[in-house]
């Protein structure tokens, strides 16, 4: 807490004491709210689908029954034992005849019906309504099993031609028993337009609900979606099939809210979106929520006053003496309050102003002081003498045809021409490499093939302007430091490559390599070294040039061998 800024110490005061006490009062209101809310809604839900499920009984009940008359029929219990008779031909049709007429008439009181079957394997008996081509007779066993008991279903893989409009299908099985031995003679299947049972809970679907009616097996047998119909409920994501009576439960992001049909052995299921439910108590909880706002507003109109007047003046003034110790040597004037605050602002603003024209002024004798220092060392030398000297010597070994001695002269007098270059400080990165090649080829006179150098250049940093004697003196730094002492020589790797908004010179050899912690603290100290005096005095002049981001960047291991990167601005 006490290592806190001001600002922070104040939030956490006002969140601690005023905010989260009321936020926290709110929730708990919210939370009970809601948890009672939640129930009732529910409850409701639960009560409304209690009398969906009353609609489907009686149809269900509605359609079973129909099934069971047909079933019990002596007329067709004496067309399915005379069928297959060929004596009999006749008079099976007249019946036939008659029992379809009775069934027509029946069915237009029935319209959810929308056809009849009476079907013995391998041969319907038969059949009102759609047209069936092949029944499907994989439910037999099933059916057998039931002993005249209905079975609903979706799947029917039989052969049928449908005269009226496509509708969705919902498929009533039974076995028929002979009424006086109770033995299976055939077997019946009624198909109902699935839109009548959709009919039945059409009423109490929102926006955002689904319903499904699902058997004992987990098949929908009719949806609200009807993509759905025939597939399997587990395969929703809902979970198993609920065993109780009646109720409802979250699952996810959903409330599921179930009903059991016990004489189908149907479950309703409704999928509701908890949001929707809780429609009835938005009201309530917009006034909490304005209730927040309003803490929240107020909390922050409070801050916003005291950081004007108080906090921000502080932290200005804490940033700013922050920032003294950096390359900013500046303060403004921001309160001019004649408080506390606003005399502290103006007294330190003068203070800084006064340090400042100091440094200055001090930064600014030493600039001076080594120009004067490099003016002087360049002025030791008289450029035309020591020109005509070097091309007379030069000239002296070509008329003795002393070809290497010429070639040796000639490049000392390139190398002392850069470094003079008419007093100029600036030079192409063409002439920097040009520079050192004929300081290589003097000392390849020295040290012959035992030191090898390779140089690589980028093509477009080579009319580059760049500081002089940078390049040169790295690599002599590698021959010195890295490789005279090595037995048997060594490699320098020579590379300048482009960067995003800069150029990298790196040196790089293969020598006997140094400790690298102690040279980047020699050139961090401003105590002058010998050991880093070449070093130094690049990374020095870079930073004078350039700023603090540029400079040299020392890497070596003992017996591993030195790399030295210098970035330059391009």
């Amino acid at each position: 807490m006490k290592n806190l800024g001001i600002s922070q110490k104040f939030i956490f005061s006002l969140m601690i004491f005023l905010v989260i006490p009321l936020l926290l009062l709110l929730m708990i209101v919210t939370f009970q709210l809601r948890s009672s809310l939640n129930t009732k809604a529910c409850d409701i839900n639960l009560e409304i689908l209690k009398q969906t499920k009353a609609g489907l009984e009686s149809l269900i009940s509605d359609v079973e029954n129909f099934s069971l008359n047909i079933a019990a029929d002596e007329q067709i219990q004496q067309i399915i034992t005379m069928y297959g008779e060929k004596e009999q031909t006749e008079e099976l049709e007249k019946l036939r005849a008659d029992l379809s007429y009775r069934i027509r008439i029946e069915m237009e009181s029935h319209r959810n019906i929308k056809s009849i079957s009476v079907f013995k394997p391998g041969a319907v008996v038969l059949q009102n309504g759609d047209y069936v081509l092949k029944e499907d007779e994989q439910m037999i066993p099933r059916l057998r099993e039931l002993s005249g008991l209905p079975m609903w279903t979706t799947l029917h893989e039989g052969e049928t031609i449908s005269y009226n409009a496509p509708y969705q299908k919902m498929y009533l099985l039974r076995a028929i028993n002979d009424i006086r031995t109770m033995e299976v003679i055939a077997y019946e299947r009624i198909t109902v337009d699935e839109a009548y049972f959709r009919e039945q809970y059409r009423g109490i679907l929102s926006e955002k609900s689904r319903i499904f009616i699902v058997n004992r097996d987990g098949r929908i047998l009719s949806s609200s979606e009807t993509g759905s119909l025939g597939g399997d409920f587990k395969e929703l994501g809902y979970g198993e099939l609920p065993q109780a009576k009646a109720g409802y439960s979250k699952k996810g992001d959903v409330i599921i809210s179930y009903y059991k049909i016990d004489d189908a052995g149907w479950n309703i299921i409704k999928i509701d979106d908890p949001r929707e439910l809780l429609q009835s108590g938005n009201a309530v909880y917009y006034t909490i929520l304005l209730c927040i706002m309003l803490t929240l507003i107020f909390g922050a109109v409070f801050y916003t006053v005291q950081k004007k007047t108080m906090i921000k003046p502080i932290q200005e003034l804490s940033r700013e003496t922050g920032e003294f110790t950096g390359e900013r040597f500046q303060i403004g004037i921001y309160d001019e309050s004649e408080d506390e605050i606003g005399t502290l602002n103006r007294n330190l603003a003068g203070m800084v102003a006064y340090i400042h024209n100091l440094i200055q002024t001090q930064y600014k004798n030493e600039i001076k002081q080594k120009e004067i220092e490099l003016k002087y060392m360049q002025s030791q030398i008289n450029p035309h003498f020591l020109y005509n000297t070097l091309d007379s010597i030069r000239w002296m070994a070509v008329v003795d045809h002393n070809d290497e001695i010429a070639q040796q002269v000639e490049a000392l007098s390139d190398v002392f021409r850069h470094a003079l270059n008419r007093g100029s400080e600036m030079v192409t990165v063409r002439q920097e490499v040009e520079h050192l090649r004929s300081y290589l080829l003097i000392q390849k006179n020295r040290f012959g093939e035992r030191i090898r150098v390779s140089i690589q250049v980028d093509p477009e940093l080579e009319d580059c302007r760049v500081q002089k004697l940078i390049l040169q003196p790295l690599v002599e730094n590698a021959f010195v430091h890295g490789l005279e002492k090595k037995v048997g020589g060594g490699r320098i790797w020579v590379k300048i490559q482009k960067e995003e908004l800069a150029m990298l010179y790196t040196v790089e050899d293969d020598g006997v390599g140094t400790n690298a912690e102690e040279i980047n603290r020699c050139l961090k100290d401003e105590k002058q070294s010998e050991n880093v005096f070449a070093l130094k005095n690049i990374d020095e002049r870079l930073r004078m040039k350039y700023g603090n981001d540029y400079g040299i960047r020392f890497r070596s291991r003992e017996n591993a061998g030195t790399r030295v990167e210098v970035r330059i601005p391009r």
